[in-house]
């Protein structure tokens, strides 16, 4: 039990934090975005390929992640041979609503009003910058953190109905895959001047630990998921 917290809920909080104050007490988020901002234009790509494209379809996947949970849920409720699978279409659903849509893009991303990259005046834009975790006014920002991220990161879902009672070794297939592919678009996000990296950062944790609050409250860490 004991390597068990450690792993899920220590360490990673950790590395939230560490992060968290990394970007905090230095300019690494205007370092990094700095990167990508190029100066001759006044301008970040917003139009660069494949950027673009991620920005534009790299959400479908997770789209696709809710409609298999309904499927799921429907066929548990409906079919006798399939009421196993209901608890996790229904854990599918929830995740990618809670995570995402209702904390992510909901709460903080509609109210927290952190400009983004491509607004400040670093980058010829008219607002200040403000760091990581600095509310600003709501309204004015919608930076903090990503949505197209945190729908990335969510395709990790499997993960915490796998582990530690299914196969671990497709519960950290599905933690890396997901960890992975919501870096991805958060980093096109970067190139595009639409977030910082720490809004990539705080994107993996809230969506991580929405996962583990929903892991232990369907149940997951004290059976099989199937029922």
């Amino acid at each position: 039990m004991k390597r068990t917290g450690l792993f899920v809920i220590w360490i990673p909080l950790l590395l939230l934090i560490g992060g968290t104050l990394v970007f905090r007490l230095t300019c690494l988020d205007l370092v990094i975005s700095n990167f990508f901002y190029h100066a001759e234009n006044s301008a970040f790509f917003v139009a660069w390929e494949p950027w673009f494209s991620i920005y534009r379809y790299g959400i479908i996947p997770a789209y696709a992640m809710a409609v298999f949970g309904l499927v799921l849920l429907a066929g548990g409720c409906l079919a006798e041979r399939l009421k196993k699978y209901r608890k996790i279409g229904l854990f599918l659903l929830v995740f990618l609503i809670v995570g995402s849509v209702f904390l992510v893009n909901g709460i903080f991303k509609e109210h927290w009003g952190r400009p983004r990259p491509a607004e400040i005046q670093q980058f010829n834009g008219e607002k200040p910058f403000l760091p990581v975790l600095h509310k600003g006014t709501s309204g004015e920002g919608s930076s903090f953190p990503s949505g197209h991220a945190s729908a990335g990161y969510c395709l990790s879902a499997p993960f915490f109905f796998l582990w530690p009672r299914g196969s671990r070794k497709w519960a950290f297939f599905f933690l890396a895959f997901g960890i992975f592919y919501g870096t991805l678009m958060g980093y096109g996000r970067i190139v595009q001047g639409g977030h910082f990296a720490s809004d990539i950062l705080w994107s993996a944790g809230i969506v991580y630990f929405t996962g583990l609050v929903l892991h232990y409250l369907f149940g997951f860490h004290r059976k099989m998921y199937w029922g």
